[in-house]
C-alpha cells in the first residue's frame, strides 16, 4: 500500500521483503540463576542459537544496552517485582522496545501469566509443560524482529524528496493523507483495527521566539529523526506541520495504540537535544493524542479526532 502511494509521487517502489525462512547466528539472553535451566536452554537453541546467561534482571539490562541480542528468556523466580519490572523497563527503552522477550514459568495461575504480558513478555510457556516449544516460539520470535528490521531498512531506503518533506525526512504532510485514506478503505473492506497518532511540541513559538527558527529548525529535524526511529515498520511517521507530526498505526486499536504514543512521548520528553550555538541542552514536551478509525471517518476526520485528543 505505501509502494502505491509512494508511485503516486513518480517514485520508485520499495523492493519487496520477504520473511526469513530460517534464523540463524541467533544469540539469546537468558535470565535465570539455575544452572541446570540454563543448560536445559542451551541445550534446546544449540541448532540455531548461542545463549549468554545472567542471574538479574538489573545487570540484565546493562548486557542488552552494551551488546546485540536477537531475543531474551527470563525466568519467573520469587523476585516477581522484579521480573515486571525488567519487563517494563525493556518495553519503555528507547532503542530495546521491540526486543522478542520470552518468560518460563513455574506458575499454573492463568493470572501470573496475564502479568507477565501485560509487563510486555511475547510468551509464556510453562517451564514443566512446555519447554519442548521454546525452541520454535523463539525461532518464530527471532524471524519476525529480523523481518521487521529488514523492512524498516527498506523504506528507509525508499525515502524520496518527492514523497518526504526536506527538513526532518519524514513523510509529508499530502503523502499522509493519500495514505491514510488508502489504509481507510483497507480497513472498511476487511473489518480491520487502525489507529492515528497525533503530537504538538508544547511551546514551541516561544522557543522560537527566544532562540530563532533555524535553532527551532534543528529542534525539528531532531525531534523527527526520534519519532521516525521509535516506530513499527508497518507503521507511517509524517510531519503533518509546523511543530505537529502524525503515526498512521495500522491493525491497531486505541487501548493498543495509547500506550505506544505515551512511551514514544516520554522518550522524546526525556531526552536532551543538543542545538548549535545554544550553550545548554533541550529539554520539550510533547503533548500526544490519538483516535480509532470509526465507521463513516474520512483521512480528516480521523486526524481531526486525535488532534482534539491532545493532552
Amino acid at each position: 500500500m505505501r509502494s502505491e502511494t509512494s508511485e503516486l509521487y513518480g517514485v520508485d517502489a520499495p523492493a519487496h521483503v520477504a520473511p526469513p525462512s530460517a534464523v540463524a547466528g541467533v544469540r539469546i539472553l537468558v535470565i535465570s540463576g539455575d544452572e541446570g535451566l540454563q543448560k536445559s536452554i542451551a541445550d534446546t537453541i544449540v541448532p540455531f542459537a548461542t545463549a549468554d546467561n545472567v542471574g538479574d534482571p538489573f545487570d540484565a539490562m546493562e548486557m542488552l544496552r552494551q551488546s546485540p541480542f536477537d531475543a531474551v528468556v527470563a525466568e519467573r523466580t520469587d523476585d516477581v517485582d522484579g521480573l515486571l519490572d525488567f519487563c517494563r523497563v525493556l518495553r519503555n527503552h528507547a532503542n530495546l522496545f521491540n526486543m522478542p522477550l520470552a518468560v518460563l514459568s513455574n506458575s499454573r495461575d492463568p493470572a501470573d501469566h496475564d502479568q507477565a504480558y501485560e509487563a510486555g513478555a511475547l510468551d509464556v510457556l510453562n517451564l514443566e509443560t512446555e519447554m519442548a516449544r521454546l525452541s520454535p516460539r523463539l525461532q518464530h520470535l527471532v524471524k519476525q524482529q529480523r523481518y521487521r528490521l529488514s523492512m524498516q531498512e527498506v523504506y528507509r531506503e525508499g525515502r524520496h524528496y518527492a514523497a518526504t518533506e526536506s527538513l526532518t525526512g519524514l513523510f509529508g504532510h499530502g503523502y499522509l493523507h493519500v495514505h491514510l485514506q488508502k489504509q481507510i478503505a483497507e480497513c472498511e473492506s476487511r473489518n480491520k483495527d487502525l489507529a492515528l497518532g497525533f503530537f504538538d511540541i508544547a511551546d514551541m513559538s516561544a522557543f522560537n521566539a527566544e532562540y530563532g527558527y533555524v535553532a527551532g529548525d534543528m529542534l525539528l529535524r531532531q525531534i523527527g529523526s526520534a519519532i521516525g526511529g521509535l516506530v513499527r515498520a508497518e507503521d507511517l511517521p509524517a510531519r503533518f506541520g509546523g511543530d505537529k507530526f502524525c503515526i498512521v498505526l495500522p491493525d491497531t486499536d486505541l487501548a493498543s495504540a495509547r500506550p505506544v504514543l505515551q512511551r514514544i512521548a516520554g522518550v522524546i520528553n526525556f531526552t536532551e537535544f543538543a542545538i548549535s550555538d545554544i550553550g545548554e541542552s533541550v529539554k520539550v514536551r510533547l503533548k500526544n493524542g490519538s483516535a480509532q478509525l470509526q465507521t463513516g471517518d474520512t483521512a480528516e476526520s480521523l486526524i481531526a479526532r486525535a488532534r482534539a485528543d491532545i493532552r
